[in-house]
């Protein structure tokens, strides 16, 4: 009789510290570029938390810069995006707004955890970072087709001048609603 075998416990290494850690301190991808890896990210959850307070502090700096106040944790949703990014994720805004409430229910969660534990649920499995170009492709297309659409329907109208003007109001107010645009009311003189 042998000595009893040891459970060999997988080990990966971080890219980004170069510490070697168990498969439990990586989160899995779905994008087709990690398949070699398991679907393990090559970056521990330490150090992706730590790229994305890298990304956070980054775009705060740019706004502050620019002068403009970010909506409530606009910086923490760029830096997420920022990551997925990087590391070929699905992002999704609603996926985030889902984070928010899970950090709402659970205050120790950071927002990069949060949201991993909702892109890596069932349903989001088939898609990477692509699936999040095709879409925000798609919502552009539809958002320039029905502004081209407006502008042809007032070119055959006879008040041009104004119509143009009160559709590039609305564009603007459409703009700051869904792009997180903001233009200040002085810039068009509007109070809008």
């Amino acid at each position: 009789m042998g000595r009893p075998k040891k459970e060999i416990i997988p080990v990966k290494k971080c890219l980004h510290c170069g510490k070697e850690l168990g498969d439990k301190n990586f989160y899995k991808s779905n994008g087709s570029i990690y398949t070699g890896n398991n679907n393990f990210l090559p970056v521990c959850k330490e150090c992706m938390k730590i790229l994305c307070e890298q990304y956070r502090i980054k775009y705060t700096n740019q706004f502050s810069v620019l002068g403009t106040e970010p909506k409530e944790h606009e910086m923490e949703k760029l830096a997420v995006k920022r990551v997925c990014m990087a590391f070929d994720i699905y992002y999704s805004d609603s996926l985030f707004e889902a984070a928010l409430k899970q950090i709402e229910k659970f205050p120790n969660l950071d927002f990069l955890s949060a949201y991993m534990r909702i892109v890596n649920l069932k349903q989001n499995r088939k898609k990477s970072y692509d699936n999040t170009v095709l879409e925000e492709d798609l919502s552009q297309e539809l958002i320039k087709s029905a502004v081209v659409s407006k502008v042809k329907e007032k070119f055959d109208d006879g008040g041009l001048y104004q119509d143009i003007y009160d559709l590039c109001l609305q564009l603007m107010q459409a703009l700051r609603k869904n792009c997180n645009f903001d233009i200040k009311k002085n810039d068009y003189g509007t109070n809008d």
